[in-house]
């Protein structure tokens, strides 16, 4: 079985290096670029914007605000855009430093959300951001003591506290591998509080719309949320 192995994934690694030469090679013919090409040739074309300084403060000084959501599906080469676009703001250099608000860098992220690792996503560039946004935030502080640029969101509005606290002891309960960068954690500012957001007792906690079709499906869901829109309360005080 060992042997037999190894010919299927020679022949396998074979026909993956053929498929790869001509999807590259009908890239080429039709002069295109796909996702990674764009941002691969974006990245090499910031890291040599040092050799024409002026240019590079003008690119950067467009983006004065840089949001990224779902930061723990980015990958490294991903933040290195980000962090090449506004390598100048911690340099005190660049037109963004005449704008009448000061450059900001926010990024959200969940480490317990992190599946996409299959696509080159890393976790742990999530801890490596934070170390590189800290950076940005003391050259702006003039020796007075910046504040810290982490924050945890722990609330969730989106379940009850039976459910959250499964979830407080499921994650909990993980095997941790602290010898890993990208290891996951569950630390105490990670738990979710166990809050009742006003729910009535004799509410259920979870209800299920079925009927024999689609539109009569629709129509119960419906249902559902004019009754809600007129007898409960669905959103924070």
């Amino acid at each position: 079985d060992r042997d037999l192995n190894v010919v299927l994934v020679r022949g396998v690694q074979r026909l993956f290096s053929i498929a790869a030469a001509e999807y590259r090679r009908k890239l080429e013919s039709h002069a295109l670029l796909d996702f990674s090409d764009v941002l691969s040739r974006a990245v090499e074309l910031l890291r040599q914007m040092d050799e024409f300084a002026r240019s590079r403060y003008r690119l950067e000084s467009r983006y004065h605000h840089v949001l990224v959501d779902e930061f723990q599906d980015i990958s490294r080469m991903q933040w290195e855009l980000v962090s090449l676009l506004v390598q100048s703001w911690g340099e005190g250099s660049g037109l963004v430093h005449d704008a009448p608000l000061s450059p900001s860098v926010f990024v959200v992220g969940d480490r317990k959300q992190s599946i996409y690792r299959f696509r080159d996503a890393d976790v742990a560039v999530l801890d490596e951001a934070a170390t590189d946004v800290q950076k940005l935030r003391d050259a702006e502080a003039d020796g007075d003591a910046p504040p810290n640029v982490c924050q945890s969101i722990a609330h969730s509005f989106r379940a009850v506290p039976n459910l959250l606290a499964f979830f407080n002891d499921l994650f909990a309960a993980i095997d941790k591998m602290p010898g890993r960068r990208d290891a996951f954690r569950f630390d105490p500012q990670d738990r979710f509080p166990l809050v009742d957001q006003g729910r009535t007792r004799d509410e259920p906690l979870l209800g299920v719309a079925l009927s024999d079709s689609v539109e009569a499906c629709a129509e119960r869901i419906a249902g559902e949320i004019g009754r809600l829109i007129d007898v409960v309360t669905v959103r924070d005080r």
